[in-house]
């Protein structure tokens, strides 16, 4: 039987299933946001493949039973895509969020959330009046997936008052604030915990709270600035975590400089996720995505107890490393708090707060499958530049470290977490306290007011 000539129409078909493919394959990626595997590339480079060989079959070949077969493949893909798109486009235009983001992020402790409002040029806070009630380092550990028998941390109830700051007793009046990220912020744990309650206990100082996690230097004294100056404030405190502040000043002062010359300030709102590509895309990457069931070990601690194993997020630079937008960030920092200082006649303090490698170093044996440069990091010079700018711009400095060090070795207790996280426990936390207090008396015959 001899094949009928081509149909034109069929040929329409083909090449229309061919071009919607490729077309497909770009929109998703490049609308939808998907990043594609080397398998779903070829998944559909092999469709618009397939649909350009029945093209020219039918073409050179004529139609017959099997040109007949394909041309109704290329129907059925087209009314598939065409339904897929129609789809799209309608989300979109409603503006629905696949993610629930918002939900999402209720489930995330403040602790680690980023925080959202603005606040001073460019910088941002918490929004006030916020509540935890719970676990929060466990829960953020299942919120990103893990399954781990480990424990850390313990059931909290956490407040911030009306700014967003860690203050359960609110204060109309105080002699120090002491702002810093996630090491004075301490979100996990309760109130009394914090290391500023502790140096008010030690001290019979008023002390507010002004920690938030994800800032950096530049937006710690924006807080002081607008949250921390009072009637009898006689102290005010930066604590400088050596793991990322410098990357954060550098971050924050790119920002700032961009605020300079555009007058316009970045804002944090919430991206709705109204793709429905991505959406099924991320539904069927979840159902595959494996359940984490342990932590990274990088190092073990030689603790009294024992052999404690450590998970290592990050690794004290030295003064060369850094780049040249933190020194000039670090300067306009440093500069500044001078000068807030002296308009409002308090003491300007950084106390340096050092990352856990630093603090355990002589006590630390490393896994043969950890990478060199954990195993042959060396007690930098960060904290030593750092204390030479202070002085420059007569900041007083303190370096926590050396009674960090002195702690550790004379308890049988943690004075960080292990491997969950990073931060101070309640012990280290109260150790910090204790040794602030040494620094930040009430000067003699100063009356309490209170």
């Amino acid at each position: 039987m001899v094949n009928k000539p081509y149909n034109i129409s069929y040929l329409i078909v083909f090449f229309v299933a061919a071009c919607i493919s490729i077309a497909f394959y770009f929109f998703s990626w490049k609308i939808g946001g998907i990043d594609f595997s080397l398998f779903t590339c070829t998944y559909f480079f092999l469709v618009g493949s397939f649909f350009t060989f029945a093209f020219v079959y039918c073409m050179f070949s004529g139609v017959g039973s099997f040109g007949r077969i394909l041309a109704k493949l290329g129907l059925v893909y087209i009314t598939l895509c065409s339904t897929i798109i129609i789809f799209e486009l309608f989300f979109r235009v409603i503006g629905f969020d696949f993610r629930r983001q918002e939900a999402q992020i209720m489930k995330v402790p403040p602790f680690y959330r980023m925080p959202d409002d603005p606040c001073g040029e460019v910088f941002f806070k918490r929004k006030g009046n916020l509540e935890w009630h719970g676990n929060v380092i466990m829960q953020q550990l299942n919120n990103l997936g893990y399954t781990i028998d480990t424990t850390e941390g313990e059931e909290v109830s956490v407040r911030y008052d009306k700014d967003g700051f860690r203050n359960e007793v609110e204060l109309s009046d105080w002699e120090v604030a002491v702002a810093g990220d996630s090491f004075t912020e301490l979100g996990y744990l309760s109130y009394t915990q914090l290391f500023t309650s502790v140096l008010s206990r030690y001290t019979g100082l008023r002390v507010k709270n002004l920690g938030v996690s994800c800032t950096g230097p530049l937006t710690q004294l924006c807080y002081l600035k607008f949250y921390g100056l009072s009637r009898s404030l006689k102290h005010g405190v930066i604590v400088f975590f050596e793991g990322n502040d410098i990357t954060d000043l550098s971050e924050e002062y790119f920002l700032l400089k961009e605020y300079m010359e555009r007058a316009q300030r970045p804002y944090r709102q919430i991206r709705k996720q109204s793709s429905f590509i991505l959406a099924v895309y991320e539904l069927l990457y979840e159902r595959n995505k494996i359940k984490k069931t342990k932590l990274p070990i990088d190092a073990y601690y030689v603790s009294p107890n024992g052999k404690v194993p450590l998970t290592l997020y990050s690794l004290p630079l030295t003064s060369s490393a850094i780049p040249v937008s933190a020194h000039e960030g670090l300067d306009v920092f440093l500069r500044e708090f001078q000068m807030l200082a002296q308009k409002h006649k308090f003491t300007p303090w950084l106390f340096y707060m050092p990352d856990r490698i630093r603090v355990y170093y002589k006590h630390l044996i490393f896994p043969e499958s950890v990478k060199k440069p954990v195993v042959n990091w060396k007690p930098t010079d960060l904290p030593l530049f750092i204390s030479n700018k202070c002085a420059q711009f007569n900041i007083n400095f303190v370096d926590l470290t050396p009674d960090l060090i002195r702690e550790a070795e004379s308890t049988t207790n943690m004075l960080y977490h292990a491997q969950v996280d990073s931060h101070l426990t309640a012990e280290g936390s109260c150790a910090v306290g204790k040794i602030m207090a040494k620094y930040l008396k009430r000067p003699e015959g100063d009356l309490d007011n209170r």
